[in-house]
């Protein structure tokens, strides 16, 4: 693999065995514990029983739309038609994304070679994409929506490339439909059909960006209008709380999305978020993709999805001087690969598309990591380019890659090891939360309803209608006379005030995770 020249059929087959390796090796039942996973598998399961698109959980009257599009959902809903019992049906729901990973080195392998990287460097980004720690992760601890968001939005750029190579407008139709599509997995792939329209309109393909935005319309309109009919009330947000309660247009302007509590911010405020957001992608997360094992043992394999920000709340990873200095520098030999390619004109559709998404990144209010990491084709290309332009021998690129790849074989090898004899953090998290459940099946037998860190999950698990456990004082009163019998709390989090007459019914021994009576 490291020998320039034709592509030869073992260095595939033994890529393709190591891939499927580290994905069934590391994939295992744990599901619900980002708290967003949770989400998407009770949003499956309402579309899949007919109810319709909504928070089958709350409480209120009503269906109670949430701020993400239907895209991922719809997806999984798909599994729940064939086995319906959850958790019975985690791997199922977890093979939709690594099946998705699959089709995404197929893709970058692709998008490598159409930009011009010699073939065996081309099958080693794809490798490297497609063993990312965090992506494997998801796909295999998690039930999240980055790697089926990352295959479409790369399969938009590529159609839309091809399209004007052969100013072919059934390829830019083609592209709409899989922007609109990455639109509808996730809101936050807005900058591919903006982006993409700009570009065409660049290369002055006018038909083509007709066409493009027509497709990019119909295919999104529906959700649009959809969401703004049955739009909740405010009421019926503030009783449901959370973050899945708002809409990303409110999210915007608080100071931490999905927590009001904290306050609001003006335009004033978003310079020094801006600058908080650009420390986070280019001082934390690049390295973060590539090269994890910097920020964390192998027993914490891809949490640096959960662990790594800045901003107002640091997270845990990632911000020791020396982790920010290395992904500053491997930030900056990508720069050198983006502007190596500008200077070339070998410039795409991902160009522009690239500067939008992180544009649009940085001024959101949470850690970045989760929306930087669908880019990462886009980054590992630009970081090869850039050791290709800062050096007049090949070889450092393909040095450096391997390098890479190395790392995070390693990190795979080792985490895959320990977690045959001991239950890692992941598990041993998921093992505690399902001891909750048990207590609960068992001793909260009193009928009520749940406020909860986790309603989505504990709605799935126990069946108990819930609502967010936002601002336990101010809420204490509307809990009690709306029929909310219990507290739940599965993240290490302090009990409530003693200003608010509750009984403590169970407390985890390892993080603390409580239930309380009211």
């Amino acid at each position: 693999m490291s020998v320039p020249g034709p592509l030869r059929p073992a260095i595939v087959v033994c890529c393709c065995l190591a891939v499927a390796a580290i994905y069934l090796l590391r994939l295992d039942h744990v599901a619900g514990l980002v708290v967003d996973d949770a989400w998407y598998i009770l949003l499956a399961r309402s579309i899949a029983q007919g109810t319709g698109y909504g928070l089958i959980n709350s409480p209120e009257p009503g269906l109670l739309l949430p701020p993400n599009p239907p895209g991922f959902a719809l997806l999984l809903s798909l599994v729940f038609a064939v086995q319906s019992s959850f958790p019975a049906n985690v791997i199922p729901l977890k093979l939709v994304s690594v099946v998705s990973m699959f089709a995404l080195g197929v893709l970058c392998y692709r998008y490598g070679s159409s930009r011009g990287l010699p073939r065996p460097l081309a099958v080693a980004l794809a490798f490297a994409v497609v063993i990312t720690p965090a992506f494997v992760f998801l796909a295999t601890s998690t039930v999240m929506s980055e790697c089926v968001f990352a295959l479409t939005q790369l399969a938009a750029v590529l159609t839309l490339d091809r399209s004007v190579e052969t100013s072919s407008q059934p390829r830019a139709f083609g592209a709409g439909l899989l922007a609109g599509a990455a639109l509808l997995i996730r809101t936050a792939g807005l900058p591919i059909p903006v982006g993409g329209l700009i570009y065409l309109l660049w290369r002055r393909r006018w038909r083509q960006a007709a066409v493009f935005a027509a497709a990019v319309v119909l295919c999104s309109t529906p959700w649009w209008i959809y969401s703004r009919v049955h739009a909740p009330t405010q009421a019926q947000r503030e009783a449901h709380g959370g973050a899945h309660a708002f809409t990303y247009g409110s999210e915007f302007w608080m100071r931490w999305a999905g927590q009001p509590s904290l306050g609001i911010v003006t335009w004033r405020d978003l310079p020094a978020r801006i600058r908080d957001g650009m420390v986070d992608v280019f001082g934390r997360d690049v390295a973060g993709i590539m090269m994890p094992t910097l920020y964390r043992g192998a027993f914490e394999s891809g949490e640096e999805v959960i662990s790594v920000g800045g901003g107002l709340f640091p997270a845990s990873m990632g911000s020791a001087p020396g982790t920010m200095v290395a992904s500053a520098l491997l930030s900056l030999v990508a720069l050198v690969g983006f502007a190596a390619l500008i200077r070339r004109q070998d410039i795409t559709a991902a160009e522009v598309v690239v500067p939008l998404s992180i544009g649009l990144i940085v001024a959101w209010p949470q850690w970045a990591f989760r929306f930087v990491l669908p880019l990462a084709p886009f980054l590992y290309l630009y970081v090869v380019s850039g050791f290709r332009a800062l050096s007049p021998s090949p070889a450092v690129a393909r040095i450096a890659l391997f390098c890479i790849i190395g790392l995070n074989l390693a990190d795979h090898a080792l985490y895959i090891v320990q977690s045959r004899s001991a239950a890692l953090d992941w598990a041993a998290d998921a093992q505690e939360v399902d001891a909750v459940f048990a207590w609960m099946a068992t001793h909260a037998t009193e009928p009520g309803h749940v406020a909860t860190s986790n309603p989505a999950l504990v709605y799935l698990r126990t069946g108990r209608r819930t609502v967010a456990i936002d601002d336990v004082e101010d809420n204490w009163r509307r809990w009690k006379q709306h029929g909310v019998r219990y507290l739940v709390c599965l993240r290490p989090s302090e009990l409530p005030s003693a200003q608010v007459r509750y009984t403590l019914l169970y407390r985890s021994a390892r993080q603390g995770l409580w239930i309380v009576a009211i």
